[in-house]
């Protein structure tokens, strides 16, 4: 899960993105964004999501999970490409933090708790 939307953000694939998203989440988005379609609603919430990131691409990610009942978060880090192409080593210290949430039996990303 956690891979998948790191690889759809930085596709820019606002489609595959929103898919991944809580489906709570995208409710309250959509009624925010009434005009906006799935992709573009999807486009808005993956920016929000990787706005912070100074890569452009996961080479050797390493995944850490910690998981409590209907909740989780994705500790990322490990090699990455830069913003300008050069290669990006992220350390556990510097992990990128991917919360998660399970909704209907299923796990979504939980853009509420980023």
């Amino acid at each position: 899960m956690a891979e998948r939307a790191l690889q759809a953000a930085l596709s820019g694939d606002g489609t595959s993105f929103a898919a991944l998203v809580a489906p709570s989440y995208l409710e309250r988005a959509g009624g925010e964004m009434p005009d906006a379609d799935r992709e573009t609603l999807g486009d808005v919430l993956s920016s929000r999501f990787s706005q912070s990131w100074s890569f452009r691409g996961v080479k050797a990610p390493v995944f850490e999970v910690q998981e409590e009942g209907d909740k989780a978060v994705v500790h990322v880090w490990g090699e990455f490409e830069g913003a300008g192409g050069e290669p990006l080593e992220i350390t556990r210290p510097q992990a990128l933090r991917i919360p998660l949430i399970k909704e209907e039996g299923r796990w979504y990303l939980d853009l509420l708790d980023l």
